[in-house]
């Protein structure tokens, strides 16, 4: 997990930054939102020191856990961050839009794949 706060006052808006297939955490994406003045949290969860080589045995709570860091400690603008990702990645941001139990009776997750 590798996060970006931006500088200055805000709130701004937040990205949680989900990898492709290959795994890992990808921090180029992650700096790239963030040179655009986006927080920005890269999770890894799957293939990455500590986590399952596969991507099959990823808890749901993992991202769960991730989505109430951005909220507790980066404070997003509107109060909720968007999650997003790639291939893999993109299609489980659909999954978490559906899944993650939060903490707003909305549902607070924006989902988009570039």
């Amino acid at each position: 997990m590798s996060a970006l706060r931006s500088a200055g006052d805000g709130p701004f808006p937040a990205v949680i930054v989900l990898n492709r297939f290959g795994g890992g955490i990808n921090k180029v994406r992650a700096a790239t939102y963030g040179s655009r003045g986006m927080q920005t949290l890269a999770l890894g969860y799957f293939k990455v020191p500590g986590l399952s080589p596969y991507i099959s045995n990823t808890p749901l709570e993992h991202f769960k856990k991730a989505y109430d860091y951005v909220i507790d400690n980066l404070q997003p603008r509107g109060g909720r961050p968007t999650v997003g990702g790639q291939l893999r990645g993109g299609e489980l941001t659909y999954l978490l839009g559906r899944s993650i139990p939060t903490k707003s009776r909305h549902r607070p997750i924006r989902v988009f794949r570039p």
